[in-house]
């Protein structure tokens, strides 16, 4: 007799009982194998392992909750794709293609080559976004800066009142751009990941990662 609720919460089982202690087991080798707990954070930070843990909580959520919705129990319940049971069987399958994805991305942090190409295709896109942020940022101070010294050549009067509202955004900007490369650049969790990956490079005397490192690590700087 087919119950939808009844292989649904053994399907939900099944995922959590195997997967998840196994995937944490992983976690602790990526620090065991690195010395770093950078790169643990970075993993958990991931978009597979984000998107992997929120299914799972909808998926505990409606497995306690979907005999309550149905509304039966101990009978038959046939399936209907719009219905409680196909959105349940739409997130099972998203949560499985997320659990091999996730596979996936724990492979690349086992091979340290893999893991460095990741590394520095995170960073170049990181410098890239706050190389636009800096840019955006000073071209909104100049360009505010020159009405405040259009105001001073102007045949209107503009009262200080005014002039210290236009000053407010250069200000922020000032602020904002402070902010950027005093403290979120040196605090980077990748530019950090980057620095761990390399002293493992040293400590496993592995020359050619040592070498590839170096040259992003001395890019990172110019940057």
């Amino acid at each position: 007799m087919y119950t939808a609720e009844y292989y649904f919460a053994e399907i939900v089982s099944a995922i959590l009982g195997i997967s998840y202690p196994f995937i944490y087991q992983i976690i602790a080798r990526i620090d065991d194998k690195y010395h770093s707990v950078n790169l643990v954070r970075l993993f958990r930070k991931g978009m597979a392992f984000r998107l992997f843990n929120a299914l799972l909580i909808i998926l505990l959520a409606i497995a306690v909750g979907m005999p309550f919705i149905i509304g039966k129990s101990g009978g038959d319940t046939p399936f209907e794709w719009l219905s409680v049971q196909g959105f349940s069987m739409f997130v099972i399958c998203l949560t499985f293609i997320t659990l091999i994805r996730l596979f996936f991305k724990i492979g690349r942090y086992y091979d340290p080559n893999d893991l460095c190409d990741d590394i520095e295709t995170k960073l170049k896109n990181r410098a890239a976004d706050l190389r636009y942020e800096l840019k955006s940022l000073t071209a909104c101070e100049a360009e505010i800066s020159r009405i405040l010294r259009a105001c001073k050549v102007s045949q209107y009067w503009i009262s200080d009142y005014e002039k210290n509202r236009w000053r407010a955004p250069i200000q922020k900007c000032q602020e904002k751009r402070r902010t950027i490369l005093e403290q979120e650049i040196p605090g980077d969790l990748t530019f950090k990941c980057l620095t761990d990956l390399l002293m493992y490079s040293v400590r496993n005397n592995d020359a050619s990662l040592y070498v590839k490192l170096n040259d992003l690590l001395y890019w990172c700087i110019l940057q």
